[in-house]
């Protein structure tokens, strides 16, 4: 089947790698494009871990310049995705929560000591939770970086266009509401009045289904799980 993968890289080309795997023919599109920020980081000595929600944080965390302090601090990371990534940016301690945004608060919680300095959040500009406000109610504080945004890709390339227009794309992945916002705007710039293709959205959370469901997608699909591995699996 003909998977369009939206995702940014580096990820897309693993997602595509893992696809062939499974049998599928992959289109590479990614709908959003990491790009760094020229934000400096804190004193290191008045933090006591880092915490990583997204392997782009992790990749480009791992080549600031000002990194080398952070080296051997514990980094806490949303899931094992992001773990793996800042473990090959070169950190030594790195402990997955393992599932949601709320479970690496639960595990910040549960690990850091509010007298022991505060934690560094290395985010992009576009996040989907309030970590600082999450974890101020209980006496531990998070020091905020954007250490990257996400730029919107200018276009749907014209093979995808193309793919969709005829049908041969069956799937697509969306991994995040703004992804599908950027689809639904994308697929309406690129047909301009015509009608849709109409291939299987599989989402990743249920407000990414909702956000499609309601631009008239008839066949959605969403994940067990909110994570890229339970998203492959609506494959199966």
């Amino acid at each position: 089947m003909r998977v369009l993968v939206t995702r940014p890289e580096p990820e897309a080309s693993t997602t595509a790698d893992r696809l062939r795997a499974m049998g599928h023919d992959p289109i590479v599109d990614p709908l959003l494009v990491p790009r760094p920020l020229d934000a400096a980081l804190p004193d290191p000595a008045g933090i006591q871990a880092v915490a990583l929600t997204s392997r782009a944080a992790a990749r480009l965390l791992g080549q600031h310049p000002e990194i080398g302090a952070y080296r051997d601090k514990p980094v806490f990371t949303v899931g094992d995705a992001t773990a793996a990534a800042a473990r090959d940016a070169g950190f030594a301690d790195v402990r997955s929560a393992g599932g949601t945004w709320e479970d690496l608060a639960g595990r910040l919680l549960a690990a850091c000591d509010p007298a022991g300095g505060a934690v560094l959040y290395a985010a992009g500009v576009d996040r989907s939770g309030d970590l600082a406000g999450r974890l101020a109610p209980d006496g531990l504080t998070v020091v905020t970086s954007e250490i990257y945004r996400m730029d919107p890709s200018d276009h749907l390339d014209p093979a995808t266009v193309a793919a969709l227009a005829d049908g041969s794309i069956r799937a697509v992945l969306l991994y995040s509401k703004r992804t599908a916002d950027l689809f639904v705007s994308r697929l309406t710039e690129a047909f301009e009045g015509r009608n849709w293709p109409a291939p299987t959205v599989h989402a990743i959370s249920a407000p990414v289904a909702a956000r499609v469901a309601e631009a008239g997608f008839q066949r959605v699909v969403v994940a067990d799980e909110p994570t890229a591995e339970s998203l492959l699996a609506t494959l199966r």
